[in-house]
């Protein structure tokens, strides 16, 4: 499950590297949260776990 929408490129600069770095981390979160749903959660590596609680602390 893939949610529609991702960080418009711009031509450079600062605030481009943070859109690509959001996306990067929604597309790793978006990634785990799939094999939750196909396999469940104690399928989750020892890192990823700690990235959802991370990611669920993220303000």
């Amino acid at each position: 499950m893939r949610r529609a929408g991702g960080a418009a490129k711009s031509s450079g600069g600062r605030k481009s590297v943070i859109l690509d770095s959001e996306a990067s981390h929604q597309e790793q979160l978006d990634a785990i949260l799939d094999k939750i749903k196909e396999r469940g959660y104690n399928s989750l590596s020892k890192e990823e776990k700690e990235f959802l609680f991370q990611a669920s602390n993220r303000g």
